[in-house]
């Protein structure tokens, strides 16, 4: 029963921080370990913020757990990216495209972390610096979403999924 509410807390929460999105940031600290990060701040009342998505994070007294501001510094020949764990943004980035049947806009959000240490226990798909996530909405000429996709920043592990908005003419024949 207390993972059935915990689910239920996390949906609201996500629910809520759709609501209140953006390109910076907000965050909600739940307890010493858990944070909620909501897009809210650089693209008031924009389409961007009223459709951020809102990120859960646990285990987030490890810096790397946390959700980072990208850094670039140095010269032509010995340049670094890092990512700073105290400062999380959301990247976000708009682009529209048509197709024969409609005209469809895709809501990009980025966000970014230090690092996936390699791991056993819990195991790890994969080990790496300044891994990224990907959310990208599909919003059909009505601004309703229509597929939601995740994928890493390398473009691994990509997932979509259609909401019950995609038409049924666009699914493939065999569905």
């Amino acid at each position: 029963m207390a993972i059935h509410s915990k689910w239920l807390e996390i949906i609201f929460i996500l629910l809520v921080g759709a609501l209140f999105g953006g390109c910076a940031h907000h965050i909600v600290d739940l307890a010493p370990q858990e944070q909620v990060v909501i897009a809210k701040e650089g693209v008031s009342g924009s389409l961007k913020q009223t459709m951020a998505p809102a990120f859960y994070l646990i285990g987030t007294q490890k810096n790397y757990n946390r959700i980072g501001q990208v850094l670039a510094s140095g010269t032509k020949h010995d340049n670094r990216i890092t990512i700073a764990p105290d400062h999380p943004v959301f990247y976000v980035s708009v682009r529209r495209f048509n197709t024969e049947k409609a005209v469809y806009t895709n809501l990009i959000y980025r966000i970014h972390f230090l690092k996936q240490p390699y791991s056993l226990i819990p195991f790890n798909y994969g080990a790496g610096q300044h891994v990224g996530l990907l959310v990208i909405l599909t919003l059909d000429q009505h601004n309703q979403v229509v597929l939601v996709t995740t994928a890493q920043t390398c473009g691994c592990y990509a997932v979509s999924i259609p909401t019950k908005m995609l038409p049924a003419s666009a699914y493939p024949q065999t569905w």
